[in-house]
């Protein structure tokens, strides 16, 4: 699980469940489970200047589920 705080925003990237939360006031802006995994180690975020959710890009590396039943 990857956490990370930046620009007043929480987040956390976990392998069936990424969230993104103002910090300030607990406002989700993203959160959900994703059909397909991820991997949190090899995926990435940034926040490219906007305000609050404006600007968060998130770069998420699909899990290989071909690999994993090897």
């Amino acid at each position: 699980m990857s956490q990370q705080h930046c620009h007043g925003c929480f987040v956390c990237c976990m392998p069936w469940c990424p969230a993104v939360v103002d910090k300030a006031s607990g406002g989700v802006y993203l959160e959900g489970h994703l059909e397909r995994g991820i991997v949190p180690e090899e995926s990435v975020w940034e926040h490219g200047g906007g305000v609050g959710e404006n600007g968060c890009l998130l770069y998420l590396h699909k899990m290989n589920l071909q690999l994993l039943r090897k």
